[in-house]
């Protein structure tokens, strides 16, 4: 079957091959192991995404036990300053300890 345009010839072939029909059953077919290779790929970065946000969950515990022993040991050091200074409730030792 052919159209024609003036001054343009187009020709369009309807027939089938044995060349064409493999052509399309092997881009089908690798379309499909795209499809399931991407989706092996998608399962194992789901996997590896739930570990991390377990590590994440332990890193944010960790840096909370950190900000506290950072005030804890702000204190001390503030308490200590104040006992230089005479500040603060000291008593003698008992008189065996010295």
């Amino acid at each position: 079957m052919s159209f024609t345009v003036p001054g343009f010839q187009m020709i369009f072939d309807w027939h089938v091959s044995i060349g064409t029909l493999i052509e399309v059953v092997a881009i089908l077919v690798g379309g499909l192991f795209f499809l399931w290779a991407m989706k092996a790929r998608v399962d194992m970065m789901s996997v590896e995404l739930s570990s991390l946000k377990s590590e994440i969950a332990k890193l944010s515990d960790i840096l909370i036990k950190l900000a506290v022993q950072d005030q804890r040991i702000l204190n001390v050091e503030s308490d200590i300053k104040d006992l230089r200074h005479g500040v603060g409730f000291i008593v003698k030792p008992p008189a065996g300890l010295v």
